[in-house]
């Protein structure tokens, strides 16, 4: 009996890493009592309930593709479930902080009860039916609710991250992401730090890391950078480079910013078939030819997060600060014209 139920798990594990997914034994099946005493005897991963995996494998993902793993796996436990939030946005592939991926968030119509059990949490959305999409067979909220719901719900830059590379993946415009926010009621709760959020977001930023950086940027009031901009090469003619970030001074001279991060070693979308080794030695030529007429900063993830570093960093390179505070208490204000049905002034004002 022990081995064939080895055999069975085996098959399920090999199915499920096909799909990847994890692996479904419920309670009640027949190789149930096998795979529970395995993964007690650390030969299973069992990340939450009747979900296995093999640990070879588990540990080779990294936070996101552990929480899309579980995700795919509960569609097929529960193919009616809505996936909404932060869970919704890991499926739509937009930047979802790691810190936001231990919880599954799924949507419920009113009166369907929000109990939240463990790391599932229940969110109630009127009109649901009407906000439902499907991305790989799987129900989720759709772009617009997702990108609403996640920036009203978590700090600035890690909502503006998300707000970024929902308009850069999906080559939206930022007025319809506005549109969705202004159509919500006025007193709707987070409504106006979403609207925060989707008044900065641009999709020129690459990646979350890049546009946290700029969320710490607005957040204490620094001159804005233009993003992801062509620069000649000053010693190779017709060569040219593109920058993560320039600021041109009032005095006339440029400031180049670099955000360092992984993905520009690891995403074949950013190394275009090279090996880190080779990206790598083509930033330093790079920088190089790039120093020889401008003034280069480079920055990477502790220094983003340790926000003092990073202002000081900022300011040694002469990147000037405007004439406010912090945007502690700073919130950008819309105001909408149904007349005309757009948009027709934006400004960032004080709430006291």
């Amino acid at each position: 009996m022990a081995t064939r139920n080895s055999l069975r798990i085996a098959c399920l594990m090999d199915e499920a890493e096909s799909q990847h997914r994890c692996a479904i034994i419920k309670r009640g099946d027949e190789c149930y009592r096998r795979a529970h005493d395995l993964a007690g005897r650390g030969v299973l991963v069992n990340p939450m309930k009747s979900l296995y995996a093999r640990p070879e494998y588990w540990t080779n993902l990294d936070k996101g593709e552990k929480q899309l793993h579980i995700l795919r796996a509960l569609s097929v436990l529960h193919p009616r479930w809505v996936f909404c939030a932060q869970s919704a946005a890991l499926l739509l592939g937009l930047a979802v902080s790691y810190a936001d991926m231990g919880i599954v968030h799924i949507a419920v119509s009113p009166g369907h009860g929000t109990s939240s059990i463990g790391q599932i949490r229940r969110h109630t959305i009127k009109g649901l039916e009407d906000e439902i999409a499907t991305v790989d067979g799987i129900r989720i909220t759709s772009l617009e609710r997702t990108l609403f719901d996640c920036m009203r719900s978590v700090p600035f830059p890690q909502a503006l991250a998300i707000a970024d590379s929902g308009l850069r993946r999906y080559r939206i415009g930022r007025q319809r992401i506005l549109g969705y926010i202004l159509a919500r009621p006025a007193n709707c709760h987070g409504r106006r730090a979403a609207l925060d959020a989707a008044l900065h977001a641009d999709a020129s930023s690459e990646s979350g890391g890049e546009s946290i950086a700029r969320a710490v940027m607005i957040e204490e009031g620094f001159l804005l950078p233009s993003l992801q901009i062509w620069m000649d090469d000053p010693i190779e003619e017709q060569g040219r480079f593109r920058v993560d970030y320039s600021w041109s001074l009032p005095d006339g001279t440029t400031v180049i910013g670099e955000m360092d991060g992984r993905e520009k070693y690891t995403n074949p979308e950013m190394t275009q078939g090279r090996g880190s080794i080779e990206v790598l030695a083509d930033e330093r030529l790079r920088e190089s030819h790039l120093s020889a007429r401008t003034r280069i900063i480079r920055f990477g993830w502790k220094d983003v997060s340790n926000r003092k570093r990073f202002v000081k960093l900022l300011e040694a390179y002469g990147i000037p600060r405007l004439k406010l505070r912090p945007r502690n208490g700073f919130h950008a204000i819309c105001r909408y014209s149904e007349q005309f049905g757009s948009l027709y002034s934006i400004g960032v004002v004080r709430v006291a």
